[in-house]
């Protein structure tokens, strides 16, 4: 985990510093970080597609692209607006960032401090002096409060009493929130993500669900049995969910100046190479829409090959987009 969170580091101290340069040759940035220019190109990728909490994606945030040897950055249109934040906001943020400067030697804390003096920066002056009043009498344990960590003690009580739960789930496929009673079978962690894997009951079969996209849970007074042959170790593969029949097949084309990307990020068996240095990904999906935006934010450098009606969907919403624009 601390290889980890130092590439989180050194990626979320390099991207502002693009952005305020105006661009940084990949030389150097291999000269201020010590590491090897490859490294450092792939490691902000990696980083990049973190961004962004359903039903947002990594390039409603920011973006970063490649010219030559240099690497640029840009934020959403949103961070360009003046900011105003409520007392609860500006409270929320001086308690995150608490964490980050108790230590005078955290490589963070005097920047922490600068972020905390805008924050206050932005604030009328009756809310400044609250947000003062309220940090000396309010402080969190982060180790404790995270929403994940919540969820997945709740489960466990759920498990161990063999009790329903009740959840409001994101499904990404279909970019909705949608309320369903489970069975919690077992907990699992899949590339840096946890599931818990369970009975759903409106589905009516077994599957894993991503505890980060269980907006809530409440646990019900009804029990249920776990079926003898169930065993959680079958879900540590390389890819989470199995193919249904509902599934359509969607093929995509990268061409060569994001394939590299596409190769790296995408699922193992998902993507062959083409004959002029391009890349073909093939999508697996229940929501024809979901590939579409998800392939939207390459602009020229994708095409959709297959299937026609996918093909059609990503014209119908590029006119949409365009109309939006003209009007």
């Amino acid at each position: 985990m601390s290889g980890l969170s130092d590439t989180i580091r050194r990626c979320l101290a390099l991207i502002p510093l693009i952005r305020k340069e105006g661009g940084i040759s990949t030389d150097e940035l291999a000269r201020i970080t010590g590491l090897p220019a490859e490294q450092i190109v792939r490691e902000l990728g990696d980083i990049a597609l973190m961004c962004g909490v359903p039903p947002y994606y990594p390039h409603n945030y920011i973006g970063l692209w490649m010219e030559g040897d240099r690497i640029y950055a840009r934020y959403a249109d949103q961070f360009h607006r003046p900011v105003k934040l409520t007392l609860e906001e500006a409270l929320a943020l001086s308690l995150a960032l608490r964490a980050y400067s108790r230590s005078p030697e955290h490589p963070f804390a005097k920047a922490v401090e600068g972020i905390r003096s805008k924050v206050r920066g932005v604030m009328d002056a009756s809310d400044r002096d609250a947000l003062t009043t309220l940090e000396r009498q309010v402080d969190i344990d982060l180790a404790t409060a995270s929403g994940v960590e919540r969820k997945i003690a709740t489960l466990r009580t759920a498990m161990a009493q063999n009790q329903v739960c009740h959840i409001v789930y994101f499904t990404a496929r279909r970019h909705e929130l949608n309320e369903r009673n489970i069975r919690p079978y077992g907990l699992v962690e899949h590339h840096g993500h946890w599931y818990v894997v369970a009975w759903c009951e409106r589905r009516e079969r077994e599957l894993p669900f991503r505890v980060d996209r269980i907006k809530e849970i409440e646990i019900l007074n009804r029990s249920y049995d776990v079926p003898e042959d169930f065993d959680v170790v079958a879900y540590r593969r390389d890819e989470m969910y199995a193919p249904t029949d509902a599934e359509i097949e969607v093929k995509v084309r990268f061409d060569a100046e994001v394939a590299r990307w596409i190769r790296e990020s995408s699922p193992k068996g998902t993507v062959r190479p083409g004959p002029d240095g391009s890349v073909i990904r093939t999508f697996r999906t229940t929501a024809p829409r979901w590939v579409v935006d998800w392939v939207l934010p390459y602009g020229p450098h994708a095409e959709v090959l297959e299937p026609p009606e996918v093909r059609d969907l990503l014209r119908e919403v590029c006119d949409e987009v365009l109309a939006a624009y003209e009007d």
